[in-house]
C-alpha cells in the first residue's frame, strides 16, 4: 500500500513538470484596424521577426500612393508576416534586400531607385521546393530547376516571352543555363518563380511515342495552354476565398 501511494506521489509531481516543459505558441503577429503608416509597419514586423530593417524615414513617409488603410485587424504567424512586410512595401513601390543573413540584418530600398539592380544582385538562393512552399513571398531569389524530359535551352527560350517586363531595374524573371541540358536556373521575385516552376514542371513530360521534347514551338503551344489552366484556377480560388469571408 505504501509503494503504491509513493508511486502516485511521484506521477502527481510528475505531471506538472511535463506541463511546464511543453513549449508554448508564438504570440501571434497583429495589426490593428485603420491606417497604416508605412514606418510603423516595418518596426512592428522588424520587432516580431527579431530583425534589425534599415530604411530612411523621408522616403518612405513620402511614398505614393495614398496610405494604407485596414478596415479590420490582421492577425496572422511569423510567416504571415514576413509576407505581409514583402507584399506591402512591393505595393508601395519598395522591396526588403538581404544585407546580412547571418545577422538578420536587412534594408528596405526602391525597386525603381538608383540600388535596384542591387535586389538581383543580392538574390537569395532556395531550393525550387522550398520556393514552391511559399508561393506568393515577395522575396529576390535564385533556384536550380532539375529537368526531366525538356531541353534546358528550350525551356529557357519557351519561357522568357510569359515573364518578359514583368519586373523593373533587373527584377524580372531572368531564366538561364549552366551549360547543362537537364537543369534549369530561375531567378527573380518568389512568386514568379514559382509560376515558372510549375508551368515548367506540367510540361516536362515524355511524348505521347515517349521522346523527349524538344520542339520549342510545341512547348511554346503548351505552356500557354498552361498559364491559362493556371490563371483560370487561381480565378477560381480567389472567388471561393472571396465567398467563404
Amino acid at each position: 500500500m505504501i509503494k503504491n501511494l509513493t508511486i502516485l506521489s511521484l506521477l502527481m509531481l510528475a505531471a506538472p513538470a511535463r506541463t511546464q516543459d511543453t513549449p508554448t505558441e508564438p504570440a501571434p503577429f497583429a495589426l490593428a484596424a485603420g491606417e497604416l503608416v508605412l514606418t510603423d509597419f516595418v518596426d512592428a514586423c522588424a520587432s516580431y521577426l527579431g530583425w534589425n530593417i534599415l530604411y530612411e524615414k523621408q522616403q518612405l513617409a513620402g511614398a505614393p500612393p495614398s496610405p494604407t488603410k485596414l478596415q479590420r485587424p490582421v492577425v496572422t504567424d511569423r510567416d504571415g508576416c514576413e509576407e505581409l512586410l514583402y507584399e506591402l512595401l512591393h505595393r508601395r513601390g519598395f522591396a526588403v534586400k538581404s544585407v546580412d543573413l547571418a545577422r538578420d540584418i536587412y534594408e528596405v530600398i526602391q525597386r525603381n531607385g538608383p540600388r535596384a539592380r542591387e535586389l538581383a544582385d543580392g538574390a537569395r538562393y532556395v531550393q525550387w521546393q522550398a520556393v514552391l512552399d511559399r508561393p506568393t513571398l515577395k522575396r529576390t531569389v535564385i533556384t536550380a530547376l532539375p529537368l526531366k524530359h525538356l531541353n534546358a535551352q528550350t525551356a529557357q527560350n519557351s519561357l522568357r516571352p510569359f515573364f518578359a517586363g514583368a519586373g523593373a531595374g533587373g527584377q524580372g524573371l531572368q531564366v538561364g543555363t549552366v551549360g547543362s541540358k537537364q537543369s534549369l536556373l530561375l531567378q527573380g521575385l518568389q512568386d514568379q518563380v514559382a509560376q515558372a516552376v510549375r508551368m515548367i514542371q506540367l510540361a516536362d513530360v515524355p511524348e505521347k511515342d515517349g521522346t523527349p521534347r524538344s520542339s520549342s514551338r510545341t512547348l511554346n503551344g503548351r505552356l500557354r495552354a498552361l498559364e491559362d489552366r493556371i490563371k483560370a484556377l487561381e480565378e477560381k480560388i480567389a472567388a471561393l476565398s472571396k465567398s467563404l469571408k
